[in-house]
This record gives C-alpha cells, structure tokens and sequence, in this order.
C-alpha cells in the first residue's frame, strides 16, 4: 500500500485536488496500519520471549538529549515547551539502549497529544534507591481516575469518545509496560496536581566499571 502510494506521490503535481487527498488519505492509512503492525509484532515477540534485548550500560544524558532532538518536532506541533529536568547528571542505567528511547518517544509523544489545554511537557530523571526513576509529565487535563487501572491495557484507548479524538493504535502503553518490564524495570502513571504524569524505573550501574566506554 505504502510502495504504490508513494509512486502515486510522484505524480502528484498532475492529480486533481480530490485525488490529491486521496493520496494522501491512502498514505496516512498505510502508515496507521504500519505503526499498528509493529507494535503487535514487538508485543507478540516480548510475549513468547522472543525479544532482542541488549542490555548495557547506557549514559542517561546522552539518551536524553538525543530524545530531546527527536522528539522536539512533536512537542513544538502541539504548541507546548518541552522541559529537561536532571536531578543527579551523570548517572548510567542498564537498558537497552534502542527500547529505551523508544519509550521514552512513545511516551512523549502521548503527553504532547493528549495535553490540549496546558503549556508543557516535562521530561526528569534521578536517582531512586538502586532504581534510576525517569518521569514524564505534562499539565493538561488528565486522566480520569476510574480510568487509570485501563492505562496499560492493549487497544483501550481512553478518551476517545470525546469529539477530539487523537490518533493511535492503543497499543503504545502496553508495549512501554511489556519493554520497560523485560529491562528489568518497573511503569506507572500518577497524578499531580495538573496533568499526567508516567514514571518508569531502570537499574541502576552498580559501579562506575559498569560506566559505558568514551
């Protein structure tokens, strides 16, 4: 769908405006069906045992900021500023350096479309115990509480009764809770005061020999 999509994008200048959208319609299609086979092949696969995990020692600040350049765009589409926040520079997690930015994107990309009325999204990090806790967060409207317990569930997609809906696969949550569990870590979602905030924990470097090589 994609391929023959693309070759009618060439031609584009040359189709009339209903056709136009047309394409475009078929592209934006395809790459919803796309998302949506991945991530039921990354939960199938984790499911059976079947993931490729490589965990090492990976410097926070670095995933961080390679995350803060990618997922900038986003945040910038939905109006909002997009806060960093180290409790403690420097620290090093064990994880696979691949999941780990892909929930970290997964997530930032949830607070950036669900935050319709507030300012920012906010992504910290700190040192918690022998757990490193990694937070996001934004000040828009929140969860409804008798809905929180259906967060992680696969294709429950809360709120989308409302008449702005927002689009996605329902599966991005679920597969961030099934990825942060198989890096030995822990996922969870909180209320502040304003907003939503989901936090999920990763070990720790026992020493600084875990420490990743410069």
């Amino acid at each position: 769908i994609l391929g023959f999509g693309q070759l009618l994008e060439l031609d584009e200048e040359t189709l009339s405006p209903p056709h136009r959208a047309a394409v475009q319609q078929i592209m934006k299609a395809g790459r919803h069906l796309l998302s949506l086979i991945n991530d039921l092949l990354d939960i199938s696969s984790i499911e059976a045992g079947a993931t490729d995990m490589s965990i090492e020692a990976v410097d926070l600040d670095d995933v961080v900021q390679e995350v803060h350049a990618l997922a900038a765009p986003i945040v910038a589409t939905g109006g909002l500023s997009f806060q960093l926040e180290a409790a403690e520079p420097g620290l090093i997690a064990q994880a696979d350096r691949r999941r780990l930015i892909q929930v970290l994107l997964n997530l930032i990309a949830n607070a950036a479309k669900y935050n319709r009325t507030g300012t920012c999204v906010r992504l910290a990090y700190g040192r918690n115990g022998e757990n490193i806790r990694i937070e996001v967060e934004d000040d828009g409207e929140g969860i409804d509480p008798s809905a929180a317990s259906r967060l992680f569930t696969p294709f429950d997609r809360l709120g989308q009764q409302s008449k702005t809906r927002v689009e996605g696969t329902g599966l991005g949550l679920a597969l961030s809770k099934r990825l942060v569990e198989s890096m030995r870590g822990q996922i969870g979602y909180e209320a502040p005061a304003q907003g939503a905030r989901f936090w999920f924990t990763l070990p720790a470097a026992s020493s600084t020999s875990d420490k990743p090589e410069t």
